[in-house]
Order: structure tokens, then sequence, then C-alpha cells
């Protein structure tokens, strides 16, 4: 086995950036071959897997683990060649890789590396298709989210009981190493693909948010995300338990790649870019992910009915809005006035010097104003047709003046696509007339009216 380990290892890095390499062997039947080769390892690993009851087949175990790395990476470097694609569409490269992700489940390298090549195969409808044939596919990934949730949440049940004992960690029993290396840049991944399969797809919706029962893992771990991201944008450090021991902003995964396929980051001068905030950006771009995920699946009105009854969801949307307010990017908006911008230390002056983090947290305001589009058009149906005095607003309605006090700041902003996100927003609040009340005397009537003469 470790033979073959070896040799897969020298294949992965002989089609590494080598079109020619990877032509010559796909001309020679290779995708074939690897495809039927992890075919046999998964079957092999789940046989043994079975009937390993004293944990003696461990070692051959590890290695199909390490030689499927080896394979999936090969993989990944073949989905460059419009050539070899083709290949791996009629191989039904795909479902395959959603089957290991949930047979090697308990092996975070291997699964970090079939996120990867699933984020960019879902880019394109045909391996879409071919995922959404069977519904154990989409259950494949929607687990690794579940997982991750359930860990998060042992992790803050552990943290309350610390509290509670006042520091007597004897009376606490276990312990959870979350978030790890992987964690972010696996969610970032999965969330992202699983967003591709919803954006249009009404039944993946229903099948994901209510059959799968993944809203409320979704909406935990947005929290979580959301709750770091901002200590981090204020300046602050999030330290978590890793399996390294700590996780820390400086502990990123610095093979960091581009879902999109966007390579204008690699356009930006060097000394626009700050080292240290590769972590930021893997947490950032979890966030972003999980939010478009989120906004997709209450599209489907089963879905939108559940989640715009969930008050955390509004204070993570309130919560990002006021904090992107303060940032460069809450300065780009004409409407945000000078006291909104809070001074920020030179730390965080230093950081925004990055252009690639403030274009992720573009993304972010963009992600979550489109989140607030789709639960409110379900959370304004049923309120009160009068305007009600502060004292006798209820907390949803509450929420609802905030969310659109924090939106307006940004009708003028200089990105067209928040100017249209944060117009369709305000559509469905200003049918409530306390939101309309709290908005007398704000000028911003006004402000749509001269919108109107927009270029777009």
């Amino acid at each position: 086995m470790e033979s073959t380990i070896y040799a897969s290892g020298v294949f992965r890095v002989f089609t590494s950036n080598n079109e020619v390499n990877r032509r010559r062997l796909s001309l020679l039947g290779f995708i074939e071959c690897i495809c039927n080769g992890m075919k046999t390892i998964a079957k092999a690993y789940s046989q043994s897997d079975l009937e390993d009851e004293g944990g003696s087949n461990e070692t051959f175990l590890l290695q199909c683990s390490q030689l499927m790395v080896q394979l999936v990476s090969i993989v990944r470097n073949f989905l460059s060649d419009p050539h070899c694609k083709r290949l791996l569409l009629d191989a039904e490269i795909a479902p395959m890789v959603c089957s290991i992700v949930h047979t090697f489940k308990n092996y975070p390298e291997l699964v970090l590396n079939c996120s990867r090549v699933l984020s960019k195969l879902s880019l394109q409808d045909k391996y879409r298709d071919q995922i959404n044939k069977k519904t154990y596919y989409l259950k494949c990934l929607v687990e690794v989210i579940i997982n991750e949730a359930k860990l998060c949440s042992k992790l803050q049940r552990i943290a309350w009981l610390h509290q509670e004992s006042n520091g007597e960690t004897d009376k606490v029993e276990g312990n959870v190493e979350w978030p790890s290396w992987s964690t972010w840049p696996l969610i970032s991944r999965i969330a992202f693909t699983l967003g591709n399969l919803t954006t249009s797809h009404e039944g993946n919706r229903k099948l994901i948010g209510i059959k799968c029962k993944s809203l409320k893992p979704i909406i935990l771990l947005l929290q979580t995300c959301c709750c770091s991201l901002i200590v981090l944008m204020s300046g602050g450090t999030v330290e978590c338990v890793g399996q390294s021991g700590g996780y820390t902003v400086d502990e990123a995964d610095s093979s960091r790649d581009d879902d999109n396929d966007n390579d204008d980051e690699a356009e930006f001068d060097e000394e626009c870019t700050v080292e240290g905030n590769e972590g930021e950006k893997d947490l950032c771009d979890a966030t972003v992910k999980l939010l478009r995920l989120l906004a997709n699946l209450c599209m489907e009105e089963e879905v939108g009915n559940f989640v715009s009854t969930r008050p955390e969801v509004f204070s993570v949307i309130i919560d990002l809005l006021k904090e992107l307010l303060q940032s460069p990017v809450g300065s780009r908006s004409v409407l945000t006035s000078p006291n909104d911008i809070v001074k920020t230390s030179s730390v965080v002056a230093k950081k925004y010097r990055d252009l690639g983090l403030v274009l992720l947290y573009e993304e972010l305001l963009l992600n979550a104003i489109a989140l607030s589009t789709n639960i409110t058009y379900y959370a304004c149906r049923n309120q009160p047709i009068i305007a009600l005095p502060e004292s006798e607003m209820s907390s949803t309605q509450k929420h609802f003046v905030s969310v659109a006090n924090n939106l307006s700041k940004f009708l003028f902003h200089e990105n067209d696509e928040i100017v249209l996100e944060t117009s369709r927003s305000l559509g469905n609040l200003t049918r409530i007339q306390t939101v309309l009340r709290a908005f007398k005397g704000s000028r911003i009537d006004e402000a749509l009216c001269i919108l109107l003469n927009h270029v777009n």
C-alpha cells in the first residue's frame, strides 16, 4: 500500500500546473483508472471498517485515507482542463466524491480535499444534475454541516458548564477541540457547494432545509462565525482550542483557493496585502457562504417562514450591518456620516490595507442584506396595520426597525448590487407602519426618489 501512496503522490505532482502531462495521461485512460481505483479503495475501506472491531485494521484504514487524499488531489488537478472535465463527467466523479465525504468523514484532510473538488464541480449544471439524482449525495454534504454544528454546540455547553462550576474543571467532563485547522475552509466549501445546489432547485431547498433538518445547525454555525468575525473586525483576537493546541488568525489554511475562480485578488500590489489575515479571511468566507446558503434556502416558503421567526437570525444581520457600517466598506456609502465611522486602532487600520479582505467584507455585506431581503418577505406578513409606539412594540418589530435603520445607510453605496439589495429589503420592511413611523424625518423617501433616476 505504501508504494501505491508514493506513486500516487508522484502523479499528483506530475499533473500539477502541467496541461501537457494531464492531456497525455487522459489519452492513456488514466482518468478512468483513477476513478475505478477510488471506487475500489472506498469499498475496501467500508468492508474493513465494518470488520475492524478491535482496531486491528487501523493502519490499513489510515493508508486507505492517505491514498485517497492523493487520488482526489489528482482529480482536482484534472479539473483545470476542459477535455479532462468531460471525461470526469462521464465517470460520474461528483456523486463519487460525495460518497467519499461520508465514507471517510473521520479524516479531515481528505474531506477538505473532496470539498474543494465539489465546490468547483458544482459550478456547472451537468455535475449538479448528477448530484441531484439521489438524495443520498446531498445528505452526505449536509452531514458535514450537522457534524460541525454538533461539535460547536458541545463546545458551547462545556464552556457554560465551566462557567457554572466557577472554574473547577474537574466537575466538567469531556473536551471538544473545535474549531480545528480545517473547520472554516471546510464549512466554506461545503456551504458554497450546497448554495450552488439550491440556487435554482426548489426541491433541494426543501430537502436540505426541512427533510435533512439542517436549518438549526446552519443558524448555529452562522451565529458562531458572526460573533467571532465581529471580534476580529474590531481588532480583537479569537482563541479556540484546535488540534494543534489552538486556532488563531495566524494559523490559517495557507492553501486557501478561490471557489469562484476569480483571480482579481492576485492582481493587487504586494504592499496592499497584509500578512496574518488569512485566518480572518477563512472565517469571513465561511460566514459569507453560510449567509448565501441560508438566503437560498429561504426562497422555499416553509423554510422562509421558519427562519423568519428566529430572532437570532435578525441579531446576526443587525450586528453585521452595524459592524460593517464602521468599516471601510461602510465608508463607501454617501449617506454614512463621519459619526458612524469609528476611529480604528492602528492594528485595524493596517489590516484594512489588505484589499482582498476589504472585498470579502463587501461580499459579506451583500449577502447579509440578501438574507434580510428573503426573510423579511415572510416576516412582514400578518403585522399590525397601525403603527405602535416603541413601548408597545414586540421584539420582532424592534428587529424590523433596527434592520431598516441600518440598511438605509447603504442606499447610496458605491456598489450597485448593494444598493439594489438594500432597496429590495426596504421594500419589504416599509410594508410595516412601525418602520415607516421610525423613518419619519429621516428623508429616506427623498433618497428613494433620487434613486429612481439611477443609471442601473
